[in-house]
């Protein structure tokens, strides 16, 4: 039993590398799939020496005491794991408000181009300004390192190529992060329509976040517009929202 246990251990690391490691494969890189990565490395290690380990701790109360902290810290990690992932799901399902404005938070255009994860934002919000003909839309990111033109205007014109009039798109194109994005569209949105709530259009993973921060600048009537994320990029970004998400809930607790 606990040979089988540990083969699904070692299993499961295999698979966790296998995920994590697609993006970096594609260039891209950041704490979500590193931390994928070490996990798994640690998972069939940890697989391989355990029984050693554990022969070891018998004899050195040392060694017994690093394993009883390991163990502890998994203890730890599967609860943040599992309450940061339950927010993310719950933030994924608001329902909008059929009167909300919609904003459209940036991601990374690639020379003026957008990447794959803003096309399929830009994509999901067409769809819905199509299905909300007298919504108006907010499309906010700045430009950043590499990127010929703003994230809003990127979006724009992809909105404007998939049929939404250009009159119902306010560019917002300074903002460099997602509490940016919110705090320069809420400007906007107080001269266009002050009392309308809004439909924020963003990856899956993401809506959570973006609702907690509309909550801090007083829009308390928000839903979501979800992007679908590609399988390959989900498990790394998902991570990578878990950290961001542990630091809004310090941020808004500070």
């Amino acid at each position: 039993m606990k040979n089988m246990l540990r083969i699904l251990i070692a299993v499961l690391g295999l698979i966790l590398i296998y995920l994590f490691i697609q993006p970096a494969l594609r260039g891209i890189v950041n704490v979500g799939n590193l931390t994928g990565l070490i996990v798994g490395s640690l998972m069939i290690i940890g697989a391989i020496i355990f029984p050693k380990l554990v022969q070891i701790s018998e004899v050195h109360k040392g060694v017994k005491a690093v394993l009883m902290g390991i163990c502890g810290l998994v203890a730890i990690t599967l609860v943040l794991t599992i309450a940061t992932t339950s927010c993310i799901f719950s933030g994924a399902s608001r329902e909008p408000d059929p009167s909300s404005v919609v904003i459209v938070l940036g991601c990374q255009v690639k020379g003026n181009q957008p990447s794959l994860m803003l096309g399929r934002r830009i994509a999901a919000a067409a769809e819905y300004l199509k299905e909300h003909p007298d919504a108006k839309c907010i499309v906010s990111g700045g430009k950043g390192g590499g990127e010929e033109i703003s994230e809003a205007e990127c979006m724009k014109r992809g909105l404007v190529d998939l049929g939404v009039d250009p009159e119902r798109i306010y560019l917002e194109d300074k903002s460099t992060t997602t509490v940016e994005n919110i705090k320069f569209s809420k400007k906007i949105l107080e001269e266009i329509a002050p009392d309308a709530p809004v439909a924020i259009v963003t990856n899956e993973f993401h809506q959570y976040r973006a609702g907690k921060i509309c909550d801090s600048f007083g829009i308390t009537e928000h839903g979501s517009v979800c992007s679908e994320t590609s399988w390959w990029l989900w498990p790394t970004f998902h991570v990578r929202e878990m950290y961001a998400v542990i630091y809004e809930w310090c941020r808004s607790a500070f």
